[in-house]
């Protein structure tokens, strides 16, 4: 397997854990924009996006819009 395949092969296998996950799980980098969320989170706090929406948007807009 070369190190390409395995890398994507890890990335997906941490998405899968992600989603699957009972609990919330939102990921930010260091300037605060969403770089994963699973849909339990959006659940939990009441968010009418999807994940793929979230995705780039900054986390304090989103959850200055969570009434």
């Amino acid at each position: 397997m070369t190190y390409d395949k395995e890398l994507i092969g890890n990335h997906d296998f941490l998405l899968s854990v992600i989603e699957e996950a009972p609990y919330g799980i939102i990921a930010i980098d260091l300037l605060g924009n969403i770089t994963i969320a699973n849909n339990q989170s959006l659940e939990l706090l009441g968010i009418e996006k999807s994940v793929d929406e979230l995705s780039g948007l900054k986390i304090l807009e989103v959850i200055s819009e969570i009434d």
